[in-house]
């Protein structure tokens, strides 16, 4: 079922099925193009990435799909071919078109016979004005960025663009047809289809080292397809130079066993077994072979057992070969010095390289000593140690300078494949030492590189195509620097971009197969037939002439299912691999049915829309249709149209059109006929629509009103708009505005309500709207200001307005105002002019006098300095006042005009009038004059550190972890405790240990006792107590010695019963628990009870003292209520 675009939430109130359509193209199955072609306007494109062809034969390879070179006529093309490039060829190759040069400048497209005109911008500057190019080639220019056309001879390999009118290539478009059609079997495990190969064989090397450990290998392929797949192992051999496969027969030579796909070798032979293998797969439908692979042997020779020693000169490079034994795959290198396994350590100055030799970027004296070159299969765990050497270091008057050694940098393996782990190393001789910098020509570092080994090594994981170019290497140190590159070139094994499709086809028709595989060096094609290559000139003559084969394209005419029904496959191969795609033909000759695709019971349409009736019934070859209403044949055309592949289309719908519709397909094989209902549904329909025009006031509440009749099948959607723009039903930013289908309340309205209102009702059949507009109406808005006055108060009739006492001196202000009338006042009007008023005095005091605090000696006065509205004049500063409570009677004083405008200062008083009242105030004064005094503020002046230690001291353990310390409270007097007490301070440490390793923890209370937690149980500490204030802390008490507690009980009791003894009491019996001696005695049990009822818990916990008899009851009065 479709839905009207922006329909939301309306749903159908039935299962049955809808389809509604908006529109209908001209017969859209007709202008298809095939898959992988691109289709612009009436044409097809199909951008052939493999293989490389020169112009001719490019133009014969797009022939083959009744096609020709691409012919660019316009520049509406040729922006769709840039597009269309920039997508498909990241890579920036060229590609061949059908223009050709007649003669100078004038260019004929060869595939259309258009020329080539308006187009002289597509042209790039020629770089090389060589003669005889006279064929055009889409290239990337790097200095202009862009795609052009360029002048190329036409001898060279490119890759190359096909262009066929899209009605042409109709009969390569592929229906739907899968393995099901035709067959009535359900269980898609049992439908009958070809082999295909879910696992392919891989490569495998035979470790001769295990061989007596594991005397065998094996290789494995898997292949599905019903009936279940058969399978075949064959040896690739050479015979007279021409390369055979032989099969693999176990009972010619029991070495083979053959189970399922796998063949086992026992005892392999690496002169008799070494080589290439492959399977084949078949069942009655076809064969299929699999890729080939490699069966090797794995070995490690013996090291030498004897090596001369290496000589270098000190602050100069050496490199140290390793000198491995034969092998087979590669190795590890792995160097040690002295003894194995003490392997070398790689620094700033010492590397091993992947070729297996350890450099020296400059030799000094620790470096001499004793070598040994050690290498490990990478393939097994079996390896080999090399003889101990002697590296003799001499000294040298004089350094090397930066020198790239042995080619470096170099990339490992020198011809990497894409996929593979590529790693580039670089080293330099020299001293200092240097440091290394990998970058990469006319380009970034690819996405995902690795720099390793003190930035010596690059490593490119899973190496792409796209990585390959110019890799620089600089070293350099404080003398001086080199540069050097090495050219990264990626191979590709081959590798399907377009693979094999099966293809269901009818009887007698013509079949166009295509594959395409991409790789470096460029791939051949070929073509096999149940594992058997396909030659042309070889097949039979009745086949000969319906077989055509043009590099990746295979054409069959003519379809025969007893000579052509078989597996194929397109055979991909460059130097680097061989790769298979593998596809069933199945050619069919079916009566129609309509078995598995019925017409539907109910279709449903809207009046005046469109609808398509799907007639789809299995037949082969293509069926004629036939379509009838209630009866009557039917015709295409006018309303009703019947497209090629049977769909009925009606456009537009209307009420005469309900009946029932029947298909009639039929064939040289029979017929079918399907039946079903069309029902036409009516659109909605307004019961009640908005007044074009609505007038309100600001804060009045609006509600408009819409409501529409639809048919009762289908839902129906509601949606609002204002102004064109949508509201949503529930919008956290307008709480004022709420939906409810039809109606819309507006709260409070305000001027921003004020538009068009549309009411939208839509169903899945179609829509209808009603329009409002809402009128505001309110205040006045805002008045102009004129210079200097005020438009203000129409009712006193006056013009200006004078401000007295309202505004602060030396201020700047600007000037507002709003217009007022029956309905409430407007926005206040844009800001006047800033007007500056005169300097005064200051009037108010500064405010929030305190302080307190500092160091002995100190008197610290506090305040909230003047805001800058309330300083009326510049220069700012305080006046300060301060005196003794109760003690002095005239004030001392002191201006602080050098420190402006601050809101703190310190008085230096005699230490012995620590922790003392002081009455203060705090003037302001600015460059007028002084303002008014602060009230009067009581303060203290600083206090001094306790002169007294709690005395007394005692501590009791509190549990195995923590003591309770205790001491008489100190009396809290000004001449003890010279200030406020904050708190006491505690000093702990264990016996055994030094007073000097003492903790400490501080108690914020006044309380005499304090609990330290986080002991050690069993032990002793003692402990000391300090008294504190905000000045520090007093004297050290007398120390006391206390143990704390050894551990609480480590085991829980066991072996807990429970007896009744009547409906109110249990009896509970555990088991006696014997305290170690690390634990203190015990001193009873603690019982926990808990009720489980309406899902609710709660505990109820009761201590008991030691039970001899170990045995408790529970009385009722414990009992649950």
């Amino acid at each position: 079922m479709t839905l009207v675009d922006g329909f939301c939430g309306a749903l159908l109130l039935t299962l049955l099925a809808v389809q509604v359509t908006a529109q209908i193209p001209q017969d859209q199955d007709q202008w298809r193009c095939p898959q992988y072609w691109v289709q612009f306007q009436a044409s097809c494109y199909r951008f052939i990435k493999s293989p490389l062809r020169n112009r001719n034969e490019a133009r014969r390879n797009c022939q083959a799909y009744e096609s020709d070179l691409v012919s660019v006529d316009s520049p509406d093309e040729y922006g769709f071919m840039i597009n269309q490039l920039q997508w498909q060829d990241p890579q920036h190759r060229r590609w061949y078109t059908s223009a050709h040069q007649q003669s100078p400048d004038y260019w004929i497209n060869e595939g259309d016979g258009t020329s080539l005109v308006n187009m002289e911008n597509a042209f790039l500057p020629e770089q090389d004005p060589t003669f005889n190019k006279d064929y055009l080639a889409y290239s990337f220019s790097n200095k202009l960025n862009r795609w052009g056309f360029e002048k190329v001879k036409g001898d060279e390999l490119l890759l190359f663009i096909c262009e066929v009118p899209v009605a042409t290539l109709r009969y390569m478009v592929v229906d739907d047809r899968t393995y099901q059609y035709g067959v009535d079997i359900d269980n898609p495990e049992k439908i009958p289809r070809g082999p295909y190969f879910i696992k392919q064989p891989h490569d495998v090397v035979f470790d001769l080292s295990k061989k007596t450990i594991t005397n065998d290998v094996s290789l494995s392929c898997l292949a599905g397809g019903y009936p279940t797949p058969t399978y075949n192992w064959f040896k690739e051999d050479y015979e007279n130079d021409r390369l055979v496969a032989k099969q693999i027969d176990p009972l010619s030579d029991q070495r083979y066993t053959l189970s399922g796909g796998t063949v086992i070798i026992f005892n392999p032979n690496q002169i008799e077994d070494r080589g290439t293998y492959h399977c084949k797969a078949s069942n009655k439908f076809g064969t299929i072979v699999s890729e080939s692979v490699q069966l090797s042997f794995g070995y490690i020779g013996e090291f030498n057992l004897k090596r001369s020693p290496e000589n270098g000169n000190q602050n100069w490079g050496k490199t140290v070969y390793c000198d491995p034994p034969q092998h087979f795959p590669g190795v590890k290198y792995y160097w040690a010095r002295d003894y194995f396994p003490n392997f070398v350590e790689e620094d700033k100055r010492v590397f091993v390289s992947f070729d297996g030799a350890l450099y020296f970027s400059a030799l000094e004296h620790i470096d001499k000593g004793n070598y040994s070159c050690n290498v490990q299969s990478k393939v097994s765990d079996k390896g080999r140690n090399g003889p101990f050497f002697t590296l003799n270091v001499n000294p040298h008057s004089n350094y090397q300078q930066l020198k790239f050694p042995n080619n470096f940098p170099k990339a490992f393996p020198e011809a990497p494949v894409a996929g593979e782990e590529v790693r580039l190393e670089c080293v330099a001789f020299g001293y200092p030492p240097p440091s290394y910098n990998w970058t990469r020509r006319d380009g970034n570092l690819p996405r995902g590189a690795v720099l390793s080994k003190y930035n010596r090594v690059l490593v490119l994981p899973q190496v792409q195509v796209e990585d390959q170019g110019e890799y620089v290497c600089r070293a350099a140190n404080d003398r001086s620097a080199i540069v050097n590159s090495v050219v990264l070139s990626i191979q590709a094994e081959p590798n399907f971009t377009i693979p094999l499709v099966d293809r269901h086809m009818d009887n007698k028709a013509d079949l166009t197969w295509t594959c395409e595989a991409f790789g470096i060096p460029d791939v051949n094609y070929s073509w096999l037939r149940n594992g058997e290559l396909i030659e042309v000139d070889r097949l039979p003559d009745q086949d000969r002439d319906r077989y055509h084969i043009v590099d990746n394209v295979l054409t069959i005419r003519f379809l025969d299912p007893e000579r052509d029904q078989a597996m194929y496959q397109c055979r991909a191969r460059n130097q680097l691999k061989t790769r298979y795609s593998s596809a069933q033909l199945r050619v069919l000759s079916l009566k129609p049915s309509f078995k598995k695709h019925p017409l539907e019971g109910e279709t449903y349409a809207a009046e005046g829309g469109n609808i398509t009736i799907l007639c789809n019934p299995e037949a082969a070859p293509k069926p004629k249709f036939l379509w009838k209403k209630d009866g009557n044949v039917i015709g295409s055309g006018g309303r009703r149209r019947i497209l090629e592949n049977g769909n009925l289309i009606i456009s537009p719908v209307s009420r005469d059109d309900e009946g029932v519709y029947s298909c009639n397909a039929q064939n040289m094989h029979g017929f079918d006929e399907s039946r079903g209902r069309l029902i036409v549904l009516q659109g909605p329909r307004f019961i009640q629509q908005m007044i074009p025009r609505i007038v309100t006031s600001v804060q009045q509440n609006v509600e408009l009103r819409c409501q529409a009749m639809s048919e009762e099948l289908l839902d129906v959607a509601y949606i609002w708009t204002h102004n064109g723009l949508r509201i949503k039903d529930s919008d956290l930013f307008h709480t004022r505005v709420n939906i409810d289908g039809g109606i819309l309340d507006i709260q409070n309205t305000t001027f921003a309500e004020a538009g068009d209102y549309e009411c939208i009702i839509k169903s899945a059949v179609g829509r209808i709207a009603t329009r409002t507009s809402v009128i505001v109406q309110g205040p006045p808005g805002p008045p102009d200001i004129t210079a200097m006055e005020l438009e203000l108060n129409r009712y006193s009739g006056r013009k200006k307005a004078n401000l007295e006492n309202s505004l602060s001196p030396w201020s700047t202000y600007e000037f507002r105002v709003s217009a007022c009338n029956q309905l409430g006042c407007g926005q206040p009007s844009a800001p006047s002019p800033q007007f500056n008023t005169l300097t005064d005095r200051p009037y108010k005091a500064p405010s929030k006098i305190g302080g307190g605090g500092g160091k002995i000696g100190d008197l610290t006065i506090t305040w909230e300095p003047l805001k800058p509205q309330d300083q009326n004049a510049p220069g700012i500063y305080y006046k300060i006042f301060w005196r003794r409570t109760e003690k002095d009677t005239e004030f001392q004083t002191l201006a602080l005009k050098e420190y402006g405008n601050v809101n703190k200062f310190v008085v230096r008083i005699q230490q012995e009038w620590f922790f003392t009242q002081y009455d203060v105030k705090v003037q302001a004064v600015n460059d007028i004059g002084y303002g008014p005094e602060s009230e009067i503020f009581t303060i203290y002046s600083a206090e001094d550190m306790p002169q007294v230690a709690p005395t007394q001291v005692s501590a009791r353990s509190f549990n195995s972890t923590a003591l309770n310390v205790s001491w008489l409270p100190i009396e809290q007097t000004r001449e003890k405790i010279h200030g406020r007490l904050i708190g006491h301070r505690l000093k702990y440490w264990k016996k055994d240990n030094a007073e000097e390793t003492a903790v400490y923890y501080l108690s914020r209370s006044t309380r005499p006792w304090a609990l330290v937690v986080g002991l050690q149980p069993d032990t002793y500490y003692y402990v000391k107590a300090m008294a504190y204030n905000s000045a520090g802390e007093g004297p050290e008490s007398e120390r006391f010695l206390e143990r704390t507690f050894r551990k609480a009980p480590q085991k829980p009791p066991s072996s807990v019963h429970i007896f009744p003894v009547d409906p109110s009491t249990v009896r509970v019996v555990w088991r006696y628990v014997a305290p170690s001696l690390e634990e203190e005695p015990l001193i009873g049990y603690k019982v926990i009870l808990m009720q489980f009822e309406m899902l609710m818990e709660f505990e109820m916990l009761m201590e008991f003292e030691m039970l001899m008899q170990f045995e408790m009851l529970l009385l009722k009065a414990l009992t649950c209520q």
